[in-house]
């Protein structure tokens, strides 16, 4: 049971996978490459992929590359592992797409090998860049793999997961959901190919198969504009309006008459405190004594 359902899963993955010939990456990718304003996410970006195919990209990957924020590199990479039925064999094949930036590889390993990736990635690395399909790379400072004359290794790698609007049948759905269930029990490729030193990066796409569009949503209005509308129906927001009219008419005369009578009492009381200032000059002032000059003579003597 559980070998007929990882195998219905794997056939529903495979009937969903779309490719991209090189006509249409290419130009985007190179484009990307040369636009020195995107620092790079890392010097070489590896893909690991399932696919078969080594003519075309894998969407998946393309999306990956441009989603968010573009991954720039120096080096894209695609990688996928087949199982030999040979115990040791130990092969791989590349396809460049005419460039020195984009990779397809293809390892091939016995039985009885292990399927220790990283390794054998750097020995293609240092390959190619021999043979000058890699432009030379340099590493200034320490990094996990200790190899200077390989830049920094950025793994990525691409889980499926099934959306709920998906229109898949019943028996699909639930081979794919049994399928990533044992995935998640026996183990991700992070630790069947030796990942888990180099932080790889785990991105969830969503599986493209056909979707059922949903119903259409029903627009509601907010809750206080119906209570206007209803009041207004009723008439008690016009009776609402009027009494405020009113009490703002009253307000207003009353705060005129007040202005009037503090006008008048303000008068009255600037009269009496101008009547009390000059009665307090006049006595303050006093009388002034009249001196006789016969008096002032004697006393200048």
């Amino acid at each position: 049971i559980v070998m007929l359902t990882w195998k219905d899963g794997t056939k529903i993955e495979r009937s969903q996978r779309l490719h991209m010939k090189p006509k249409d990456f290419l130009p985007v990718l190179d484009k990307l490459h040369r636009d020195f304003r995107i620092p790079y996410f890392a010097d070489n970006i590896v893909y690991l992929t399932s696919d078969k195919e080594m003519k075309r990209l894998d969407t998946g990957i393309f999306f990956s590359i441009f989603a968010d924020h573009p991954k720039r590199a120096r080096a894209w990479w695609a990688v996928s592992v087949e199982t030999d039925d040979a115990p040791f064999t130990r092969e791989y094949c590349v396809e460049n797409f005419g460039t020195d930036y984009l990779f397809r590889v293809k390892i091939k390993l016995g039985f009885k090998v292990s399927p220790s990736i990283p390794a054998y990635l750097h020995q293609i690395m240092h390959d190619l860049s021999h043979t000058g399909e890699l432009p030379q790379q340099q590493s200034v400072y320490p990094k996990v793999d200790a190899d200077p004359d390989i830049g920094p290794i950025r793994y990525v790698l691409l889980h499926k997961a099934l959306m709920p609007e998906s229109n898949i049948s019943l028996r699909g759905a639930l081979s794919l959901k049994m399928k990533y269930a044992i995935r998640h029990i026996a183990g991700t490729p992070v630790k069947w190919f030796g990942l888990a030193p180099y932080n790889p990066v785990v991105e969830v796409q969503p599986l493209f198969v056909s979707t059922r569009r949903p119903p259409r949503l029903k627009r509601e209005e907010v809750a206080s504009s119906r209570a206007v509308q209803s009041l207004q129906g009723s008439g008690i927001v016009s009776d609402v309006a009027s009494d405020a009219e009113q009490t703002t008419i009253m307000n207003a005369r009353d705060i005129v008459n007040a202005n009037v009578s503090s006008d008048g009492k303000s008068e009255k009381s600037e009269k009496s405190a101008n009547k009390e200032t000059k009665e307090s000059k006049i006595s303050n002032t006093g009388k002034i004594a009249r001196i006789d000059t016969g008096q002032i003579k004697a006393v200048k003597k």
